[in-house]
């Protein structure tokens, strides 16, 4: 498998005109149908929601801790390519207001652009932390981020993601109206906490909601998903179960190999079909 890095905001495209699809009704019984593009795409906006909102969440962690080598003593500092500013500055002084600005053009390979800002009680990764993003013509790779979310620590290592009344607008004008919880729990880079670069988390919980185009759509984690911040730029393991209208099934995202390559399978007209699947997060 081929390994790819790129920064911690890149949303790849979902390609599914590549994916070769095999089917089974029974074991050794194979049927020539196969799903068209046409049925699959609501299924492949779901993931692209998904994995806007996922990496959104991951931003806005890292970017509400600076580095040890950063300066908020009322001066802006560098999260990635982003400008962001503390008021007031220095590390006792709380709350703060936090300006997280990406810019007009596109900051990442991710496509960050806008602003996010929120006010923080603490510094995010001491228990107790709360903050609400509020989003200011904040898009990535041309999704529209807006509405309500509230971030949460729970503990050390344990962050809460509140999805309350959340907003995405796709490329195309689709609006998706979002609920859920997420659950970002860290299992490395614990022992350093102003370095975020060097976290692992491992995600759990579920979005759903609404599109504009008429069906519901779901995305719930059925095992753990494994997230590096900056070794990988893919999940590389864990199965997100996935429904977008009246088409479902499971994205495998493999055994932890740091590559875009994942499996989906689904149920549809009575067989199963099993795809290679070109992750885009």
């Amino acid at each position: 498998m081929k390994q790819k890095y790129l920064s911690v905001y890149a949303i790849g495209a979902v390609l599914f005109s590549t994916l070769i699809f095999s089917c089974n009704k029974e074991v050794g019984q194979k049927t020539d149908n196969q799903p068209s593009k046409e049925a699959l795409a609501p299924l492949q906006e779901t993931v692209n929601v998904y994995a806007v909102l996922n990496n959104a969440f991951t931003a806005m962690l890292g970017a509400s801790f600076p580095g040890t080598n950063t300066q908020v003593s009322g001066k802006k500092y560098k999260f990635g390519c982003a400008d962001i500013s503390a008021t007031p500055g220095g590390w006792v002084d709380f709350p703060k207001e936090i300006v997280v600005d990406f810019g007009t053009e596109d900051c990442t390979l991710r496509g960050y652009q806008g602003i996010v800002r929120y006010t923080i009680n603490q510094w995010v990764y001491e228990p107790g932390a709360v903050f609400e993003p509020e989003f200011e013509d904040f898009y990535v790779n041309g999704y529209k981020i807006d509405g309500k979310y509230k971030i949460t620590n729970e503990g050390v290592t344990n962050f809460r993601v509140e999805i309350q009344e959340g907003v995405l607008i796709s490329p195309d004008g689709v609006r998706f109206d979002l609920t859920g919880e997420q659950y970002f729990t860290q299992i490395e880079g614990v022992d350093t906490r102003a370095e975020f670069n060097d976290d692992v988390f491992s995600v759990t919980g579920s979005v759903s909601g609404t599109s504009s185009l008429g069906y519901e759509t779901k995305a719930e984690i059925k095992t753990p998903l494994i997230r590096a911040v900056n070794d990988c730029d893919y999940i590389t393991a864990g199965v997100l179960y996935l429904e977008a209208g009246d088409i479902a099934g499971d994205l495998d995202f493999g055994d932890g190999t740091c590559d875009d390559e994942g499996t989906l399978i689904i149920e549809l007209d009575g067989a199963i079909f099993e795809a290679p699947f070109t992750i885009p997060f």
